[in-house]
């Protein structure tokens, strides 16, 4: 038997993950994550989770164009 393949990186998965410490701080997230947003991962690192959620509606628009 076999080992199984190991898991695929984060970064690889088209799906946008981000994960935050006890603050409430982002302090990772793949590069889908980024992309959904229209930011780097760099200007994520370290922002309040709660800052996308009010900032949301602005990037929505921003994006409609």
């Amino acid at each position: 038997m076999s080992d199984p393949a190991p898991p695929p990186s984060l970064d690889a998965l088209g799906t946008p993950l981000a994960w935050a410490g006890a603050d409430g701080r982002i302090i990772g997230c793949n590069p889908a994550f980024a992309r959904w947003l229209g930011v780097s991962v760099r200007r994520l690192i370290g922002q309040p989770l709660a800052a996308l959620e009010v900032q949301g509606e602005e990037m929505r628009q921003r994006k409609a164009g």
